[in-house]
């Protein structure tokens, strides 16, 4: 073999190494973005759920003016909030069992604004469904799941704005960050 058929095979072999390399780095960084996304997706599901949930409790609240007598309601009641309950639980801290990783610290910072509205909405939820509600109590209540509403909506877009995000850019700038620091970027 000649010194340029030498040169040109080293040269090749680098070629084909530093490609197979980035390609296998390339599936790490998507399956780690496709993760993120994957998870991200769950939570804002179970948000949407949240959100749903919380509208069927006040729809229930208000048949119950309706119907004193209605006790197997009331009991649907208890167990939604308590569902309701559940829920928030397993946004904030992952479930396994759902397949739900804890969220990260902008997310969960994030949440807190929900959190906080959900606090107050399950606080007016916790009047007494033995009697008869007085209309005051409802419009309360009411106006504490408009809230509560209102800021799971905002996490919601924020999540999907960080999704979007992550979709558009995550993979180039992790790819990137391996090669510069990451002061760079």
């Amino acid at each position: 073999m000649g010194k340029s058929n030498k040169f040109l095979f080293k040269a090749y072999t680098i070629i084909v190494f530093f490609t197979a390399l980035l390609t296998f780095s390339s599936i790490f960084i998507l399956k780690d973005s496709l993760d993120e996304l994957q998870n991200e997706g769950r939570i804002i599901n179970l948000a949407g759920r949240q959100r749903m949930m919380s509208q069927g409790i006040v729809k229930e609240l208000l048949y119950t003016q309706l119907d004193e007598s209605d006790s197997d309601r009331r009991a649907e009641i208890i167990a939604a909030v308590n569902t309701f309950k559940s829920g928030q639980h397993d946004l904030l801290t992952g479930n396994i069992k759902v397949g739900l990783s804890k969220m990260d610290d902008p997310s969960i910072k994030e949440f807190h604004k929900v959190d906080f509205q959900f606090n107050a909405f399950t606080r007016s939820l916790s009047i007494n469904l033995k009697s008869k509600i007085p209309a005051r109590e409802l419009i309360n209540v009411m106006r504490v799941q408009k809230q509560f509403l209102a800021s799971m909506d905002k996490f919601v877009f924020f999540l999907d704005v960080r999704n979007k995000q992550t979709i558009a850019f995550f993979p180039i700038k992790r790819s990137l960050s391996s090669f510069f620091p990451l002061s760079f970027f």
